[in-house]
């Protein structure tokens, strides 16, 4: 099977997609168990889907919700690792700079250093007490400012994506990395086969549509594929 591997955050599965029909992913304050419904609504309307589409092949997308760049990077590595059929083209969409991949009572967690948001409150909500929240919160609020320099911030996100150019060149896999937000890292440092353009701020001016959590409903999917497709044939 040739096929396209996706990697990346929240934006790269189609989260909240299905709002455009009216099913509400918060209805009840916290993110849910998604239902088989939801994602058979997503597959086909998301951005990598409609790039593996565009270059004929099938499509494996292991992205999550809630994705800090290490955890993107790691997964790639992981399946890689664990495969005889290497992917045909990896796209990486990349996450914010301040998400943080860290392992907490045997489970991994993916924080955000400049929010604390429904990912980590969904974990927190349903692995530990209330109070336990609140401590986060505090330990949070304090230890951000261990993460918030450009060490943490450029030179570990640019070590991330040396690594994975490396070993993604040296197995002769064709890849593509792209940006959901504005980060301060630089892709182009370590390849061409990236784009300028970060997803949020080119969506936000063509004005695509928007879900309540501000992700991208399928018109702004099919605009980020179409921009990505142009730059992937140069």
């Amino acid at each position: 099977m040739s096929y396209l591997l996706s990697s990346g955050c929240s934006h790269s599965i189609g989260w909240e997609i299905e709002e455009e029909i009216g099913l509400d992913l918060y209805k009840d304050g916290h993110i849910p168990k998604v239902e088989k419904s939801i994602y058979e609504y997503r597959y086909d309307k998301t951005f990598p889907y409609l790039i593996s589409k565009h270059l004929n092949l099938d499509y494996v997308n292991i992205g999550c919700e809630g994705n800090s760049n290490e955890k993107i990077i790691y997964d790639i590595i992981d399946y890689i690792k664990n495969t005889d059929n290497y992917p045909k083209f990896v796209l990486i969409n990349l996450s914010g700079e301040p998400r943080k991949l860290h392992s907490f009572k045997d489970n991994l967690i993916n924080i955000n250093y400049t929010n604390y948001d429904a990912h980590e409150d969904y974990f927190f909500s349903k692995n530990f007490k209330s109070t336990s929240i609140e401590k986060f919160k505090e330990w949070h609020s304090i230890c951000k400012d261990f993460f918030l320099n450009d060490y943490e911030l450029v030179y570990k996100n640019e070590r991330l994506i040396e690594y994975i150019v490396l070993l993604l060149e040296n197995l002769n896999i064709s890849y593509f990395i792209s940006d959901t937000f504005n980060n301060s890292y630089s892709i182009k440092k370590y390849t061409n086969n990236c784009i300028d353009e970060n997803m949020v701020d080119y969506l936000d001016k063509n004005n695509a549509s928007q879900s309540k959590g501000n992700h991208w409903l399928s018109d702004g999917h099919k605009l980020w594929s179409e921009l990505l497709i142009k730059n992937i044939k140069i």
